[in-house]
Parts: C-alpha cells; sequence; structure tokens
C-alpha cells in the first residue's frame, strides 16, 4: 500500500511512479476540508495513470482510494480492501509464494550485510581501503586491481572460529 499526497510536485513524478508500479493499493490521504477536490483530482490521475502500467501483483487489479484520517472517513475502505486482497492473494497461492521470496531475499539481505560489515571492519582491508581509494582517484591503479587487492587482504573466519 501506497500513501499519497496531493501536490507532492512534479520533480516527484518519476520517483512516484516507479513506486507506484510496485503498488497494489494507492491511498490519497488527507481527503479533507479544502483539499477534497484537490485529492479527488488526483485520485482520478492516478487511476488514468495505473490504467497503463502492468499490475505489480498477477490477479490483482490496483486500487486508488481516498482518506481522510482527521474525519475518518475512507479508514473502513482501506481496511475492507486490504482484507481483499489478502484473501485473493491467499486464494491464488501468490501469497505465500511472495513470503517464501521475501524471506530468501531477506536471507540473502543479510548475509550480503554481514558480509560487507565485517570486510569494511577487517583490519587490513581498512588500512589499505584509502591508500588504494588515492590510487585509484590518481589514476595510478585501476579500479579491478585496486578490488582484487583488498579481497586479497580479506579473511573470513570459518563457522565456529
Amino acid at each position: 500500500m501506497l500513501l499519497l499526497i496531493t501536490g507532492a510536485g512534479d520533480d516527484l513524478q518519476g520517483i512516484k511512479r516507479g513506486i507506484m508500479e510496485l503498488a497494489d493499493i494507492l491511498v490519497v490521504t488527507k481527503d479533507d476540508g479544502d483539499n477534497r477536490q484537490r485529492a479527488a483530482a488526483h485520485c482520478q490521475e492516478l487511476k488514468m495513470v495505473l490504467h497503463y502500467l502492468q499490475s505489480p501483483t498477477p490477479g490483482w487489479t490496483p486500487s486508488v482510494l481516498t482518506c481522510s484520517s482527521l474525519e475518518g472517513r475512507g479508514l473502513d475502505t482501506i481496511e475492507e480492501t486490504l482484507f481483499r486482497f489478502r484473501d485473493s492473494m491467499k486464494e491464488s497461492g501468490f501469497w505465500y509464494s511472495r513470503r517464501r521470496s521475501q524471506s530468501l531475499s531477506w536471507v540473502q539481505s543479510l548475509v550480503h550485510e554481514a558480509l560487507l560489515t565485517a570486510f569494511e571492519q577487517h583490519p587490513a582491508v581498512a588500512s589499505r581501503m584509502p591508500i588504494l581509494e588515492n590510487m585509484v582517484a590518481g589514476d595510478k591503479m585501476d579500479p579491478v586491481s585496486a578490488a582484487h587487492d583488498l579481497l586479497s587482504h580479506f579473511t573470513y573466519p570459518a563457522p565456529g572460529h
């Protein structure tokens, strides 16, 4: 679910489009007071844009909703839509395959993060890094050679050590 506000500016349009392509439910917030007409117009604009984008989730057409937390309007509809999405995804099996994929991705991210931290904090790597960065910046060494040099100084303890 992606929460949006009206009047975010044209400079954010590219970013918003990239994020919108990933969203299953879009909600225009602050649909209250003087902002009601803008929120409704923004909602219609988003519906038109989504018409041209492929849904990120097979078997589901992204919803565009509005809400006002100030007035408590639209919150029930958001909740109902979330439950419909969940039920639809569970019925199709996509919920479970996406969860498996997310879990595997999470494992990989945690491993990558731990290895990068261990690499950057390794004493031999930490001491050589500024030297090699200066050499690469000064065209005295190519980036590939610098990376190989750093990796050759990195040792990671085997499990249980």
